[in-house]
């Protein structure tokens, strides 16, 4: 019994993120703020939360990344925007410049996806670390040969 109403709450949450999505509320199809209220301050924790963790791997990697040759710029709106053409309405991202010269600069993209999210921050810094290591290994073959 306990299973079958833990699925209709989850068929009922689900419906409403998507009768949500369409700016429909269930509560008001129901009649039931409360209802309303509690996933609203839900999505308002999660919200939170997932703004400290992109908080906690920025101060991740700007404490690691002390290569001279690399310059680090964030795209991670509410966090920090040092990015010169950030689009805060899309995903958030870290932009790695390897700069050999005035007028060569090679850069790469690392996006912070839903999934990339999911890591712990420590472990999404060693991933951009990593990805910055083999990026400026990538331009130093082609570039030194």
């Amino acid at each position: 019994m306990i299973f079958f109403a833990r699925m209709f709450l989850e068929v009922m949450i689900e419906m409403h993120i998507f009768l949500h999505s369409l700016s429909i509320s269930l509560s008001t199809l129901m009649g039931n703020e409360a209802f309303y209220y509690k996933r609203t301050k839900g999505n308002n924790i999660m919200e939170q939360a997932r703004k400290e963790k992109l908080e906690q791997i920025v101060a991740l990697v700007d404490d690691l990344m002390v290569d001279p040759d690399l310059d680090i710029e964030y795209c991670v709106p509410e966090v920090s925007t040092t990015a010169e053409s950030c689009d805060v309405s899309g995903e958030p991202y870290i932009l790695i410049k390897y700069v050999i010269s005035v007028n060569n600069v090679h850069t790469r993209k690392i996006r912070l996806t839903e999934t990339y999210l999911r890591n712990t921050p420590e472990e999404i810094r060693n991933l951009i670390t990593f990805s910055a290591e083999e990026f400026k290994g990538e331009i130093d073959s082609v570039e030194i040969g």
